[in-house]
């Protein structure tokens, strides 16, 4: 008997000793390990901090008035096991973005939630690594071996990352069920699997309570909103109207003058100086009436005003009669004519040489003699070069080195029978100061060659072969620009020039009648009795215009409308150049991340341009199709083209 009970005191200090011992053991673990974080809760808020300052805080419905991703999510969990999330919320790029940053400039991203919890991504990882949604996760899924099994990558998804404000999380899940979807992990980062990391375990890393992201990097510039101001409410046909405001410091401004049915009947452009500060000088044109519109600004920052076309009117007055009546656009034959700058006007020498004088291009109010004569001595013409035709001089108010306002238009007439099948007419002028022909191209049209120029002086008509021509090595603002190489290849191809003073101006933004010349003289295109528009008919890219259109390169806003002055689009551009290059449409779509941004009719052209590298997008991934190209954009995408 005394031995059973010995038994039974052995067997309760067995287990009083271990009770001891587990409770020491579980004291010391109390002990070394931290405090638990406090309990989170969905975030009602989100603050975005820029460098650890405060960029902006938005609330919820700030968020819920953003656009809105509805996306599937595939994951692996630490099991590991396949994942699926319903998610409903915001781009992550879009958050960043309408916070102004600078996306391009982030290095890395760090998500803080409710619970005191944080967890930070390079954006190389979580931006610009393109990640997908896969559906076949789960049911392909490798159980024995814990991995993603064959067939998993078939009808992957690119699913960008995003803030979830609703979103529902199951593992092992066959599908994400957007049904049971609500705000209980709000706000939520949710992002899908990298196909060259597809076994790696993400679904740890989906934050759940955000309301606090910190980057580092750059805000995005400062948007300076375009001003305009008008010089009068109200003016007569051929009276001159003051354009004038602010734009952004050293960008170019674009003025439209637009009537009732938006038919552009006055298009120029200025750059704004240093202070941004610009004035453009633009004429009634004759035969408007009613009320014009007068836009200006470039791409989507652009404003406008209203100015009523007033008429005038003759009659007698009690103290003897008068009359007045509106100045008229001279025309002369005779190769001088006295203008009113406010009407401007045609002078041509003959047959052989024309100048066109808009109104507003000269200066003042007072009448003015505007002259051409022909050069009987003319400075030494460039070895290997003939002159087709003759030596011009113009000159204003005898002042021969006069500045315009705006550019007027110079059509020589020259022998295009005496040119041998490798020779380039062009139109060069005599730059006085350094002594030497500067080569401006033009647009050709059976014997007359057209120029658009901003200052008088001498110009003529030269051809050199090809082999001979080297214009680009007089264009002085485009060494190291990114597309030299580019420039130069169109410059001596003769399907592009430079400026009157030597320069390309390679970021300036060019029309899209600009662009159909270059585009036409590059591909060598004939035209086929193409059509001409009602607002081409005296444009002076007319030929041009009509041979791209003959060619199905262009086909027009409407069966009327060309819009030979609007500027060109990036998406535009990239509907001609597929065109004219004839590349096979695609159809697979872009990875950008505005391609939600892209018409539906230039889709296919976009996807097309980019995947035969004739076009490419931003180095933030983005393609920007509604942005105004550049004259150097638009030169690197032809000369990538032509083959």
């Amino acid at each position: 008997m005394r031995l059973n009970q010995f038994d039974i005191g052995s067997k309760t200090k067995r287990v009083f000793y271990c009770l001891a011992l587990l409770t020491v053991i579980f004291s010391f673990i109390c002990m070394v390990m931290p405090a638990p974080a406090s309990a989170g809760t969905p975030a009602t808020s989100l603050t975005v901090k820029l460098n650890d300052n405060t960029v902006v805080t938005y609330q919820i419905s700030d968020l819920q008035n953003m656009t809105q991703v509805t996306q599937g999510y595939s994951s692996i969990d630490s099991m590991p096991a396949p994942c699926m999330t319903a998610a409903q919320g915001v781009k992550l790029i879009d958050i960043l973005t309408s916070a102004g940053i600078d996306v391009s400039s982030v290095n890395n991203i760090t998500f803080k939630s409710t619970d005191g919890y944080a967890i930070s991504f390079t954006k190389q990882s979580l931006l610009d690594t393109t990640r997908y949604y896969y559906p076949n996760l789960t049911t392909c899924w490798d159980n024995d071996n814990k991995k993603v099994g064959v067939g998993t990558l078939e009808g992957g998804v690119q699913a960008d990352p995003i803030l979830a404000l609703i979103s529902y999380y199951k593992r092992s899940g066959s599908a994400p069920e957007f049904n049971l979807m609500d705000g209980t992990n709000a706000l939520r980062l949710c992002f899908s699997q990298d196909p060259d990391n597809i076994n790696a375990v993400t679904s740890n890393r989906f934050a759940k309570w955000v309301n606090e992201i910190d980057v580092d990097g750059n805000l995005l510039p400062v948007q300076i909103t375009v001003t305009l101001n008008l010089s009068k409410n109200s003016a007569a046909a051929g009276e001159s109207v003051t354009a004038s405001g602010t734009a952004p410091p050293n960008d170019w401004v674009f003025i439209k003058v637009l009537d009732s049915a938006q038919n552009i009947l006055v298009f120029d452009a200025k750059k704004a100086d240093a202070n941004g500060n610009y004035s453009i000088v633009f004429g009634i044109p004759d035969g408007a009436s009613g009320v014009l519109t007068v836009v200006a600004g470039s791409g989507s920052n652009v404003t406008n005003k209203t100015i009523t076309v007033t008429t005038t009117s003759s009659g007698s007055s009690s103290g003897g009669g008068g009359s007045s009546a509106t100045p008229q656009a001279v025309t002369s034959t005779t190769g001088t004519a006295t203008v009113t700058p406010s009407a401007g006007g045609t002078i041509s020498l003959d047959s052989a040489v024309t100048v066109k004088v808009p109104a507003g291009a000269l200066s003042g109010s007072d009448k003015v003699e505007v002259k051409i004569e022909k050069v009987d001595t003319p400075p030494a013409i460039p070895s290997g070069f003939k002159i087709a035709g003759s030596v011009y001089e113009f000159s204003v108010g005898r002042q021969s080195s006069y500045s315009f306002n705006k550019s007027v238009t110079l059509t020589f007439t020259f022998d295009s029978s005496a040119l041998g099948q490798d020779e380039i007419p062009a139109v060069y002028y005599y730059d006085e100061a350094q002594g030497k022909w500067v080569n401006l191209g033009g647009v050709v049209s059976g014997s007359t060659i057209t120029v658009q120029v901003d200052h008088f002086t001498k110009y003529t008509v030269m051809a050199a072969d090809k082999a001979t021509v080297a214009p680009s090595a007089v264009l002085t603002d485009i060494a190291g620009h990114w597309a030299e190489n580019s420039i130069k290849k169109l410059v001596a191809l003769g399907a592009v020039g430079g400026y009157p003073d030597g320069s390309f101006k390679p970021d300036k933004s060019i029309t899209r009648a600009e662009f159909v010349t270059v585009l036409v003289k590059a591909f060598n295109l004939s035209s086929k009795g193409g059509k001409v528009f009602a607002d081409t008919a005296n444009h002076w890219a007319k030929e041009s215009i009509a041979a791209a259109a003959s060619n199905g390169i262009v086909s027009g806003y409407d069966g009327n409308t060309f819009g030979p002055n609007d500027l060109i689009s990036r998406e535009q551009m990239a509907a001609m150049i597929v065109r004219a290059a004839k590349l096979n449409t695609a159809t697979e779509g872009t990875n950008f991340a505005d391609r939600a941004s892209v018409s539906g009719w230039a889709r296919n052209a976009v996807a097309a341009a980019t995947l035969n590298r004739v076009m490419n997008g931003y180095p933030d991934n983005t393609f920007r199709p509604g942005n105004n190209a550049t004259r150097a954009e638009a030169v690197t995408v032809i000369a990538n083209a032509v083959k």
